[in-house]
């Protein structure tokens, strides 16, 4: 379903404290000289760079796909990650927001961070932690 919308209008109650996070990332996000990009770099759209499954280095058994959904909160386009950490695993999903090159995760529901950034990098989601995501050709 549909998040609820927050009264007042604005990003969804539920969604509150991950369109923060985004909003910060976005607005500290710093680039070398001749990195900027505008977003019309990257397609907001359901082709965003980021779409598609994804290999994570920390869990080998397990599995990540991005979703990116066809809604919006402010600028972000929202998305959906799903997948599971390995065999016998249970089953996640985390919401996320994608603006430009970057996507913020709310990884509460595996017990991790509300708000992680991550960065586009050449065929990869690369986090903060040093973790990188190598997206999947096939």
């Amino acid at each position: 379903p549909p998040p609820s919308p927050a009264p007042g209008g604005g990003a969804p109650a539920e969604l509150k404290p991950l369109y923060k996070a985004a909003m910060f990332a976005r607005k500290s996000r710093r680039y070398a000289p001749g990195e900027r990009r505008t977003p019309e770099d990257f397609d907001q759209g359901m082709d965003s760079p980021f779409a598609g499954r994804f290999a994570d280095p920390n869990h080998p058994d397990g599995s990540r796909t991005v979703t990116i959904l066809d809604q919006k909160v402010g600028e972000f386009r929202r998305a959906s990650i799903t997948g599971t950490d390995g065999a016998g695993q249970p089953p996640f999903a985390l919401p996320a927001l994608v603006y430009d090159d970057q996507i913020t995760v709310d990884f509460r529901p595996k017990g991790g961070p509300e708000g992680l950034t991550g960065f586009w990098a050449t065929n990869a989601i690369k986090w903060p932690d040093g973790n990188k995501w190598p997206i999947l050709l096939n």
